[in-house]
C-alpha cells in the first residue's frame, strides 16, 4: 500500500514527511504526540477578546498565511503574536517562515526548539534536514 502524497516511508529518502499542511496534521499529532507536552487547547494561545480583534487584523492587513478560524492548526500563531506583537513580520511575499518555538505537534516540521516539546526531544535540525538523533531517521526534508 503505497503512502498518501507527503508521507514518505523510510525507504523514500529515509523521510517520513515531505510536505507541510492540515492533510498531514494527524499523521504528524501520531508520530509527534509523545514527546509534546499535554494541553486542552489544541496548543493554541488564548486571547482576551480586544487581543483577538487586534491579533485578526495583523493576519489580515499583513497577509499572514494563517485561518484564525481554524480549530487546529500547525503553528501557535496567537502565541507569535502576543509574544512579538507581529514585529518581525513584514508580510514580504515569499516570506512565511516563523521561528520554530510556536510550532504544534500537528506540524511535520515540529522539534525539541518548541514550547510545546518536551525536554529532551529528540527531533533536531541538520542544516534544511528534521532528523531523530536517536537513530538518524530523517522526520522532514522538503
Amino acid at each position: 500500500m503505497a503512502a498518501p502524497p507527503g508521507v514518505l516511508g523510510p525507504t523514500i529518502l529515509r523521510a517520513l514527511f515531505n510536505q507541510e499542511g492540515p492533510q498531514f496534521y494527524r499523521a504528524a499529532y501520531v508520530h509527534n504526540a509523545p514527546f509534546a507536552q499535554a494541553s486542552s487547547t489544541h496548543y493554541q494561545t488564548k486571547l482576551t477578546p480586544q487581543q483577538e480583534v487586534a491579533f485578526r487584523r495583523w493576519v489580515s492587513q499583513n497577509r499572514v498565511p494563517f485561518n484564525p478560524n481554524a480549530v487546529l492548526t500547525d503553528y501557535d500563531m496567537r502565541g507569535y503574536w502576543k509574544a512579538t506583537q507581529g514585529k518581525g513580520w513584514g508580510g514580504k511575499p515569499g516570506v512565511s517562515h516563523f521561528p520554530d518555538l510556536y510550532k504544534t505537534p500537528y506540524d511535520t516540521t515540529f522539534s525539541g526548539e518548541s514550547m510545546y516539546a518536551k525536554p529532551r526531544t529528540p527531533f533536531v535540525w541538520r542544516g534544511n534536514t528534521l532528523v531523530d538523533e536517536r537513530d538518524g531517521q530523517v522526520i522532514f526534508r522538503a
